[in-house]
């Protein structure tokens, strides 16, 4: 069963392994890169993202399990390198990144990430890289190849290193585009593991206001433990919504006519209600948005079992209401999370988008089977 799961808080320290290099820049000749993504590293992987500058102003830290990088085990940490989207092959206007990038232990480990920033750290994160970094022009590839040549490569160069040991590292991006010279559509490649979910629907909204009928929806690849399930639910203006979370389905349903809501349909036995808010409709947007999102526990019990989902609303509306009772229901959705444990070692916390100048989220949403294809650039 699907429910809030508690983060924990620990005080910081330092810790013996973190090694602050000199503010200055580290000489070229002395790194070398090495591929954390073997895999992909001369191929196409299966995904595609960002990182926070690139397209908008947000957060993300990047978990990588230290199995990634036994290689490189006592060297320093000096740079990442990210590639294009080989699957893209328009050319991609580069341009000026405001970027912090930090560096430390990873707490938890990527199989565990909290969907709270600062729960992720074990100890104090080493600042790395605090400057604007350019964002090169990528011409128009003929075919989708992978490639890591300069202009197809976004280049982080430290300022400072982290001593690479046998713990999970944590990596956290803050990226701002510099006004006047954003970068556009500057995909990257990503990979992604084999653990999506699967999401069933049934049923249809009885509201005259959802002419489609389905008016719940989720996100299917973030069905994993571990990972942040995602709902959204579309609805008339100034109405109540609630949501309906259950263990089993009644099929083929019980009509809420008594109610005053013929034809309106309870489609799931109910074990929890949990009250939602509409936001008010974007411009031009018919419907009201109501969002929820939590982490799934991350306990291998949960792995191929399934959770049903279903939302009512209360149309308190003056401007019309569906049935005698003001009462609809949604659509249905069974939830049927993943039947393989995260295995990928690489996970992403990810914040939502705020405007360049606002202050940076505290959580994001967390996928415990994704991250970027990449190169470390490291020294002895």
């Amino acid at each position: 069963m699907i429910v809030n799961h508690p983060v924990s808080t620990r005080p910081t320290r330092v810790l013996p392994g973190l090694l602050f290099l000199p503010l200055m820049a580290v000489d070229a000749s002395a790194q070398l890169g090495h591929p954390l993504s073997p895999l992909y590293d001369a191929s196409v992987a299966p995904s595609a993202g960002l990182v926070p500058g690139l397209q908008g102003a947000f957060r993300q830290q990047i978990l990588v399990s230290a199995s990634r990088f036994v290689a490189l085990k006592g060297k320093t940490l000096v740079g990442i390198q990210l590639r294009r989207d080989p699957a893209r092959t328009e050319a991609l206007r580069g341009g000026r990144v405001a970027m912090e990038v930090r560096v430390g232990l990873a707490k938890n480990g990527a199989s565990q990430a909290s969907e709270v920033f600062a729960d992720n750290w074990q100890g104090t994160a080493s600042l790395v890289l605090q400057a604007d970094v350019t964002i090169p022009n990528s011409p128009a590839r003929p075919a989708p190849r992978p490639l890591w040549d300069a202009n197809d490569t976004v280049h982080l160069g430290f300022t400072g290193g982290f001593k690479l040991g046998d713990q999970d590292v944590c990596i956290e991006l803050i990226g701002r585009p510099v006004t006047g010279v954003e970068p556009w559509m500057w995909y990257l490649d990503f990979e992604r593991g084999n653990g999506n979910g699967k999401i069933t629907p049934f049923g249809r909204s009885c509201s005259s206001f959802h002419a489609d009928g389905q008016s719940l929806h989720a996100r299917s690849t973030r069905l994993q433990i571990g990972s942040t399930l995602e709902i959204t639910l579309l609805g008339r203006p100034a109405s109540n919504p609630l949501l309906l979370i259950g263990g089993a389905a009644l099929r083929p349903g019980l009509d809420l006519a008594p109610l005053g809501a013929p034809g309106c349909m309870q489609h799931i036995q109910p074990i929890w209600n949990l009250p939602l808010t509409y936001r008010a409709p974007p411009m031009r947007f018919p419907f009201a948005i109501a969002d929820f999102a939590t982490r799934i526990p991350a306990d291998p019990a949960l792995l191929d079992t399934s959770t049903f989902l279903q939302a009512a609303d209360l149309e308190t509306s003056t401007s019309g209401k569906t049935n005698r009772g003001g009462l609809t229901t949604s659509n249905a959705l069974e939830l049927r999370l993943s039947k393989n444990a995260p295995t990928l070692g690489l996970s992403t916390v990810e914040s939502h988008s705020v405007a360049p100048t606002s202050p940076m989220p505290q959580r994001g949403v967390v996928d415990v089977e994704r991250g970027p294809v990449m190169r470390w650039v490291y020294r002895d």
